[in-house]
């Protein structure tokens, strides 16, 4: 399944992982037909629910719920369903498709009895021109109308969702630094920069998202040399569990990310026209 939807089943919450879309009178076994891409899948699971006739969609459920230990088995088993399973209950943060194309849950109906009802979904299939930070497309939709979905893998996600995805670990990275845990904010640090260190621009991006591109690259790198830095002079007895190779470890690791940092910066500049600064860090580091 492209989407690989979580469903509530009688057994539980499952996610699909295989459709296929048929004829009721042209019922065969799931791999005679070739599998459904996402508007058949949710046209044909409008027409389940409403009883038609016309449609079925063939859905191969893994029961995520299933208690191993207390089996044989060690996979998750399989429900094939023709049936109607509707989605589970959307939280915050969730990935959901919907009529409109692939979003994220900003906002859920509120519980207070008031007369919002609807969930707001940031619509990341919708790019608007200038910048994606400021120019996002929100839609307003009942709960039955999403399906949530697998959150994509980062090979997956394309140079505006990997930019996005960077920016939420360097969010993340600086509230670590700033309670002092720089072994958490370096870990986060180094993961917004590999997000984002071997994107492939397209036709379709833009000078906001390269000029966020090189800013994560530069601010990451270099706040992960601080935090290598914050490490190597925290006093002895703060440094428990680190030995001497550790130490030297991070030592390497400020010039690694300082260079890169320094390196990001005489690019634009020479693009610029502007004089470069790398011979100073053979000075820093001699």
């Amino acid at each position: 399944d492209v989407d690989q939807r979580f469903v509530a089943t009688p057994y539980g919450k499952g996610i699909v992982i295989a459709t296929s879309k048929r004829r009721r009178n042209n019922y065969n076994s799931i791999g005679d037909e070739h599998a459904a891409t996402r508007n058949d899948i949710l046209a044909a699971i409008d027409c389940t629910r409403r009883n038609k006739d016309d449609v079925i969609v063939m859905q191969v459920v893994e029961l995520l719920d299933w208690e191993l230990s207390s089996s044989n088995i060690n996979k998750f088993p399989k429900l094939y369903s023709t049936a109607y399973l509707p989605s589970v209950r959307p939280m915050i943060g969730d990935d959901v498709i919907c009529t409109y194309g692939r979003g994220t849950v900003l906002d859920l109906p509120s519980q207070d009895g008031d007369q919002k009802n609807h969930l707001v979904v940031h619509i990341k299939s919708w790019r608007l021109q200038g910048d994606s930070n400021k120019n996002k497309v929100l839609c307003y939709l009942l709960p039955h109308q999403v399906y949530v979905v697998r959150k994509k893998t980062l090979y997956e996600m394309d140079v505006y969702e990997r930019v996005e995805h960077a920016n939420k670990c360097k969010q993340e990275a600086n509230a670590c630094f700033a309670n002092q845990q720089y072994k958490q904010a370096l870990t986060k640090y180094e993961k917004a920069v590999d997000s984002v260190r071997y994107v492939q621009h397209d036709a379709d991006s833009n000078n906001y998202v390269r000029a966020d591109l090189v800013e994560i690259m530069i601010t990451c790198s270099n706040n992960a040399a601080t935090s290598c830095l914050k490490l190597v002079l925290l006093d002895p007895q703060q440094q428990q569990g680190m030995d001497k190779e550790h130490v030297n470890y991070y030592k390497e690791m400020i010039q690694k990310y300082a260079k890169n940092a320094l390196l990001l910066i005489d690019a634009l500049n020479e693009k610029r026209g502007q004089k470069n600064s790398y011979h100073s860090i053979k000075e820093i580091f001699r």
